[in-house]
C-alpha cells in the first residue's frame, strides 16, 4: 500500500482518538486535571500536524510502498491488546497495578528478554509515575490493589 495513504489513515486515527481523549480530560476538575488536558491537547495538536503532512503527501505519487513483516504486525497485535488490558485493567484492579503487569509483559512480547532488566525499568517507571503523582501533582494516590500490597 501507499505510504501517503497508510500514514493519512493513521494520522485520522491518532488525531480521532486524541480528540476523544481531549473530550474526556476537559472534563477532570482540579490541578489533576491540567497535565492530562496538557497531553491530550499536544497530542491533538502533533496528530493534526501528521495529518496535513500526509494529506499534502497524497497528491505527489511518490511511489513509495511500505509492507508489513509479519514481525511488526505480531508487535502491532501485541500493543493492541496491551492497550484494551491497559484500558479494561484500570477500571478493575487500578492504573498502577495494571502497569506492573502490562510494562513487563509488552517488553517482552517485543523481544526484550531480560529479567532483572524487564523488573529494574517496571520499577523505576513505577517509582516515576508515583513521584509525580504525589510530589509534583500532589494528588493523593488512589486505592488499588498494588498499594495495599506496599503498606502491610
Amino acid at each position: 500500500m501507499e505510504r501517503a495513504k497508510v500514514e493519512t489513515g493513521a494520522a485520522l486515527v491518532s488525531l480521532l482518538f486524541s480528540a476523544f481523549g481531549l473530550i474526556e480530560a476537559w472534563g477532570y476538575s482540579g490541578e489533576g486535571g491540567m497535565m492530562p488536558r496538557a497531553v491530550m491537547l499536544l497530542m491533538v495538536a502533533l496528530s493534526a500536524i501528521w495529518c496535513i503532512q500526509s494529506i499534502a503527501r497524497l497528491g505527489h505519487h511518490s511511489g513509495e510502498i511500505i509492507s508489513a513483516t509479519p514481525q511488526q504486525l505480531r508487535g502491532a497485535a501485541l500493543l493492541a491488546v496491551a492497550g484494551l488490558f491497559l484500558l479494561f485493567g484500570m477500571q478493575y484492579l487500578g492504573f498502577f497495578t495494571t502497569a506492573v503487569f502490562v510494562l513487563p509483559a509488552v517488553a517482552y512480547g517485543l523481544g526484550y528478554r531480560e529479567p532483572k532488566g524487564l523488573a529494574i525499568a517496571t520499577g523505576l517507571f513505577m517509582l516515576l509515575l508515583i513521584v509525580v503523582f504525589r510530589i509534583f501533582l500532589a494528588v493523593p494516590l488512589p486505592v488499588e490493589l498494588l498499594f495495599s500490597f506496599m503498606e502491610g
